[in-house]
């Protein structure tokens, strides 16, 4: 592949660094399609490529060593291929920045979706159990909300186990039949005994 450059480079060189804008136009004019092209290449991407064009023509004209320049294609192709690389980490970081971005934002509506079922499975419990009798509710509250066990449930309450078991029951069949004519899943998560 042939490499073109421009016969006086070194002389355009000097004028640059001397802020010559008539040889910054010579230089930019003979190099962009070829800095543009190669972007294009490496990045797929025609607006990305421009970007690079002038990142690469800014800063050689900011760059205050012209002077030490050996080879301007040789430059002007590193600082291209540089930017290039620069936008595209900067692009992998964007997508996984966006990837974790969207997981925390499924993983959070997850949560407030759960707090919100959550919230309306207790306070539908609640209702229940406030519907039972005063027996069973005491049964209820013992056994499922502090968790004693049947002995402990019946001498506390002054009953026989069995006659602990048969408001239990009751209390049970009645927070059932509430929640299976409101809402299948919170039923299901409450005779499971999930929620307590």
């Amino acid at each position: 592949m042939a490499i073109f450059r421009l016969d006086n480079e070194l002389d355009l060189l000097e004028r640059v660094a001397m802020k010559d804008e008539e040889a910054f136009n010579k230089i930019y004019n003979f190099y962009c399609d070829r800095v543009y092209a190669f972007s294009r290449r490496i990045l797929q991407n025609d607006f990305l490529a421009e970007e690079v064009v002038q990142d690469v023509f800014t800063k050689f004209w900011q760059y205050d060593q012209l002077a030490e320049i050996e080879d301007l294609y040789l430059w002007i192709r590193a600082l291209a291929r540089n930017q290039s690389l620069k936008i595209l980490r900067r692009q992998a970081v964007e997508v996984r920045a966006g990837v974790e971005l969207a997981k925390t934002w499924v993983e959070h509506g997850d949560l407030l979706n759960d707090q919100v079922s959550y919230r309306e499975t207790k306070r539908l419990l609640d209702k229940s159990v406030n519907n039972l009798s005063d027996q069973q509710r005491k049964v209820y509250f013992l056994c499922h909300v502090e968790g004693l066990s049947y002995e402990e449930a019946a001498k506390k309450l002054g009953v026989s186990k069995n006659t602990l078991k048969t408001h239990l029951k009751a209390a049970l069949k009645h927070i059932r039949k509430d929640l299976l004519a409101g809402d299948r899943l919170t039923a299901i998560l409450c005779i499971m005994g999930l929620l307590r």
